[in-house]
């Protein structure tokens, strides 16, 4: 999934479907766009019958901003074959609802467990 291209238009930390695939804008997606430093990532949201406790945890996601920014520095320089890639998108798809799948661009996969970037 490639990021969207950072715009005004996208508003942050208001839930809504979205194209978060500017190659596939015809693709919506629940959930909300969150800043991490520099970057701007999309937390999409898993709709099933923990989809109100998802949203509950995609905007505290977007009011942790701060914390989310240091634990990414802390985990780039722990894991310096990441510092190229950017985040693509943090799925919020799991059962455990602390736990989030993170996506990188070109590649990557790893977890957020809280506010925390981890390899798997």
């Amino acid at each position: 999934m490639a990021p969207p291209e950072p715009t005004s238009e996208l508003p942050l930390g208001v839930l809504g479907r979205y194209a978060p695939d500017s190659a596939d804008p015809s693709d919506l997606c629940f959930g909300l766009y969150v800043r991490i430093g520099a970057e701007l990532v999309f937390v999409d949201i898993r709709e099933d019958k923990l989809l109100e406790q998802r949203k509950l945890r995609a905007l505290a996601l977007f009011n942790q901003s701060e914390e989310l920014e240091a634990s990414l520095k802390s985990f780039l320089r722990k894991n310096p074959e990441y510092a190229p890639r950017s985040l693509a998108y943090i799925g919020l798809h799991a059962k455990n609802l602390e736990q989030g799948e993170v996506f990188w661009d070109p590649s990557g996969y790893t977890i957020l467990r809280g506010t925390t970037f981890e390899l798997e």
